[in-house]
């Protein structure tokens, strides 16, 4: 089927296409890292950084989502930036009522400094209400492809890197195309996917995993994923995953 609508840019490159859905804006807060992380908070996939924050819960009736909340976290994306420059780790949740009903979403981070202000943008990718203004675009059958009000995913990079989970800071170059924007706008998102070690007995016990900064030198962007946990020199390492997936959006909104 030949597409319905698209409109590309000097370069070529299809910027709108009714065959495709994008993540538009839902919203941003700032999140502090005020309180320490239990030694409970573990769960396959590595130990979460030393001190974590709760933004506030925004409730669905504050949105325009038209589609089931539960569909959530397949389109739900937490972007993360520390105004400190610190290694961090973003999570988006459902918040229910007392009567088990999903309400809302509610940001959690974490980071390896105290007090942190982590700046957090979550995207959406489902139905949303169509702006009653500004230039919205629809397909052949009615669905939004852009909206001039609601601001779209805006991807810098993505990497989906192999690395040494047994290894300290290491740092990878994203794409050039970052150096065209304002860093300081710069988020990430690590989809839930991070390398750890593991290691135990019966029950297993998270002992190490990496954690990824954005990092600025000579005019080049890294990112750099930085340990938290035990050295795995000497253990029995049970499990592994070297494997980081990440993507790097600009978030000028």
């Amino acid at each position: 089927m030949a597409e319905y609508l698209f409109i590309e840019n000097d370069n070529n490159q299809i910027v709108i296409d009714d065959q495709y859905h994008n993540p538009t804006f839902l919203f941003k807060q700032s999140v502090i890292t005020s309180e320490s992380t239990p030694n409970t908070t573990m769960t396959v996939g590595g130990r979460y950084p030393p001190y974590t924050g709760k933004g506030n819960v925004i409730y669905f009736n504050q949105l325009d989502i038209l589609d089931t909340p539960s569909l959530f976290p397949k389109r739900v994306f937490g972007f993360g930036r520390s105004k400190n420059n610190e290694p961090i780790e973003v999570q988006i949740s459902v918040v229910k009522d007392s009567d088990g009903n999903e309400v809302g979403y509610q940001p959690t981070v974490y980071s390896f400094r105290q007090n942190d202000v982590v700046e957090v943008a979550v995207f959406y990718l489902g139905v949303r209400k169509p702006s009653d203004m500004g230039l919205v675009m629809f397909n052949e059958n009615g669905d939004v492809v852009f909206d001039g009000l609601k601001g779209f995913l805006q991807v810098v990079d993505q990497l989906n890197i192999q690395m040494d989970p047994a290894g300290w800071n290491q740092s990878y170059k994203i794409h050039d195309n970052a150096k065209l924007v304002d860093f300081s706008k710069l988020f990430i998102c690590s989809l839930y996917v991070r390398p750890f070690y593991v290691r135990g007995g019966t029950i297993v016990i998270n002992y190490r995993a990496h954690y990824p900064r954005l990092i600025q030198n000579n005019n080049n962007i890294y990112v750099e994923f930085v340990p938290y946990g035990d050295n795995p020199s000497g253990a029995v390492v049970q499990n592994y995953n070297d494997i980081a997936n990440l993507i790097i959006a600009y978030v000028p909104y």
